[in-house]
């Protein structure tokens, strides 16, 4: 597994949210629960207030996880269009893991390539205007001898 892979960060996360949600479940054990040998009493009030703190540390844990992954993919899907739209002067460049770097310097190489094709397609096409130019030239002028 690569150091900045995203597979790694990504379960270094879980890890984290993992323990965060323990230590809320350890508080609530050992704040809101009053128990004897017999009977578990748990108040309503505190049953709801540790209900929202585990459904803010899913949804904190959820949001941060789908933006650590979709702001590389929108920068991607904005760079594929500009490159559908003939716009090869643009590089790619994302700030993520091991991934998205892989795909970066795969698209950045594409869009390079793409680029001197179009130059080469273009200076292919100059010839060939001055080339019909030139036989035109010599079709309507006489031959002298």
């Amino acid at each position: 597994m690569k150091q900045g892979s995203l597979f790694h960060r990504l379960t270094k996360s879980y890890v984290l949210f993992m323990l965060s949600s323990g230590a809320i479940c350890l508080l609530f054990a050992f704040f809101m629960l009053r128990s004897s040998l017999i009977n578990i009493e748990i108040s309503l009030g505190w049953l709801l207030v540790f209900l929202l703190l585990i459904g803010m540390n899913v949804a904190i844990y959820s949001l941060w996880t789908a933006k650590r992954i979709t702001r590389p993919l929108e920068t991607i899907a904005k760079s594929l269009q500009g490159m559908a739209e003939g716009q090869y002067h643009q590089r790619l460049a994302i700030d993520a893991g091991y991934e998205f770097s892989i795909i970066q310097q795969h698209f950045n190489a594409l869009v390079e390539k793409l680029q001197q094709a179009q130059e080469e397609n273009a200076r292919l096409e100059n010839s060939k205007q001055q080339m019909l130019a030139d036989l035109s030239h010599d079709l309507r002028t006489p031959i002298t001898t």
